[in-house]
């Protein structure tokens, strides 16, 4: 799904739950550097017209046959998406192109893009190949960004993107997402009920913690976190908001390349103790599910609503010197004792929705601390 400038939501909960991610993994490993390949150097007279593009696709195709998190779909096994090698046109539309795709090889994929590029009528054409060459992995994470792009979603979030430097040098810069929609809150005989629209902005935690200190203050014995239609967000803030409720390991990032997982603990006094439920759609994606699904792995709260998304791939944001970004699936988030969510998704306890999770919330709660 390649991103639209004009639609931000997909570009910041990729960036979103990326870019902290790495901030946070940083201080666990030192993180596998990459080194540019020699064959760059004979490739570039490889483009005809463009020959910036033709590199770029082999750096590409090296990236992610180093570092993508599901080798096997790189070798035509298990593919979400392949396509078929007739002759690229210029005349062959997006629409039609996406219907002949077929199972093969990343050589494979690799060589018709190239062929793309060299047919291309200008640079826009030839950029827009190496994006789509980027979206046939099918995954709903990895993308690329051309200079331009890249430049105009750092420019949009006020700062620069955390990446690592492609050339072999590991860099971390400052990120502002201060863009998070504004939790509600309400209280319903004794329940606290917020909705929770995204994990962004890197204030989550502390402004979740603010409402849940205001809704206990009114008199909240129980709380029913609402995360329906949430498409994720920060690594942080994640484990921060885990924090709030519980202690202990609750994750664990599982990464192409190393022999062991990442423990992920929560982080916080795990100073709410109050019963607790989430309410899920199968439009949660990610961090929210890494929130949800951890702590009902642990039992410390129940899930309601609908299994979620089931798109809890690690992704990490690699810089290529001209500037672009490329942002490839290289791990998957799952629960520390159990199997990753990756395409199942974070199965509810119950079907009933906000109205099940709250009746649920309030027969927790003890006979006579409801305020009438």
């Amino acid at each position: 799904m390649r991103i639209k400038l004009g639609n931000m939501t997909s570009v910041t909960a990729r960036v979103g739950f990326v870019s902290l991610k790495i901030s946070f993994v940083h201080t666990c490993i030192t993180l596998m550097l990459l080194s540019t390949p020699s064959s760059l150097a004979q490739s570039s007279g490889q483009g005809g017209r463009f020959p910036v593009q033709a590199a770029q696709l082999e750096r590409l195709y090296t990236l992610i046959q180093t570092r993508y998190v599901y080798p096997d779909r790189l070798e035509g096994k298990q593919i979400k998406a392949g396509l078929n090698l007739a002759p690229y046109a210029p005349k062959l539309s997006p629409a039609l192109e996406a219907q002949t795709l077929k199972r093969k090889s990343w050589t494979e994929v690799r060589d018709f893009y190239a062929g793309r590029i060299r047919a291309a009528r200008d640079e826009k054409d030839a950029d827009a190949a190496l994006e789509d060459m980027v979206e046939w992995l099918a995954d709903n994470h990895s993308t690329y960004l051309t200079p331009a792009r890249a430049n105009a979603v750092k420019a949009r979030f006020g700062g620069n993107i955390p990446c690592i430097n492609y050339s072999g040098q590991t860099r971390f810069g400052q990120t502002n997402l201060s863009r998070s929609r504004a939790l509600e809150t309400r209280l319903e005989r004794g329940v606290g009920i917020i909705v929770l629209p995204d994990i962004l902005g890197f204030d989550r935690t502390a402004n979740m913690r603010s409402a849940l200190l205001e809704l206990r203050g009114q008199g909240a014995k129980a709380f029913v976190l609402d995360v329906r239609g949430n498409p994720g967000g920060q690594l942080v803030d994640m484990v921060g908001l885990g924090g709030l409720f519980s202690r202990g390991v609750l994750w664990r990032l599982n990464l192409r390349g190393l022999l062991f997982p990442i423990p992920l603990p929560a982080l916080g006094a795990a100073e709410f103790k109050e019963p607790l439920a989430f309410v899920i759609d199968k439009n949660v994606n990610s961090a929210a599910e890494g929130l949800s699904g951890g702590l009902q792995s642990v039992g410390r709260a129940r899930v309601f609503g609908e299994t979620s998304a089931g798109n809890v791939e690690a992704v990490y944001p690699y810089c290529l010197p001209d500037g672009a970004i490329a942002f490839v699936a290289s791990g998957q988030l799952a629960p520390w004792g159990g199997s990753s969510w990756e395409g199942k998704g974070v199965v509810p306890d119950g079907t009933g929705g906000l109205e099940g999770a709250v009746k649920w919330a309030r027969g927790q709660i003890k006979p006579g601390q409801i305020k009438k």
